[in-house]
């Protein structure tokens, strides 16, 4: 079982994305971990870790919550950004606090910032094509889907061909 420091993050973290309709067991899921007796919460491991794998801000705003809404014991150094907060993390909260993954552009802007974010703590390159790659895995896991998609594609431009051949 993951230590209390471990599952803060993990309720955090889960508990704090964007939803159309949002959740607040996170809430009280966090605030029993945090003043829960038999746990001890390392601070400095959460935070830490938060900017480790690019949840920092998200961490912070939630310590603040639960710190001001509920009265949590929650150091001062936990909730203050240390560093600068980076550029991909700023705009990835702007994007869901501002317009969601589920907009018109649908959630692919969702998905980009959580390859960019994974993919950085591999020491990939986050790229179009790695996210092409990771996009294929995630829609169409075994290649059926995309396979489908491929072979409908090519039957259209097979026949579109095919008509051009037979007017001229």
């Amino acid at each position: 079982m993951p230590g209390a420091t471990y599952q803060l993050f993990h309720t955090m973290s889960h508990g704090l994305r964007w939803a159309g309709v949002p959740s607040l067991q996170w809430v009280a899921d966090a605030a029993f971990i945090a003043t829960s007796d038999e746990t001890q919460i390392d601070w400095d491991r959460l935070i830490d870790l938060a900017d480790l794998l690019g949840r920092g801000t998200v961490i912070r705003q939630g310590l603040e919550f639960i710190s001001g809404e509920l009265g949590v014991d929650v150091p001062d150094a936990a909730r203050r950004p240390v560093t600068p907060i980076p550029r991909i993390e700023r705009r990835e909260a702007w994007f869901l606090s501002h317009v969601g993954p589920n907009s018109r552009i649908g959630g692919l802007p969702d998905r980009w910032y959580f390859y960019r974010r994974v993919s950085s703590r591999l020491d990939n390159v986050a790229g179009p094509r790695g996210f092409w790659h990771y996009l294929r895995w995630r829609w169409a896991p075994h290649g059926s889907l995309l396979r489908t998609l491929y072979a409908k594609i090519s039957e259209r431009i097979a026949a579109h061909a095919e008509d051009g051949r037979t007017r001229t």
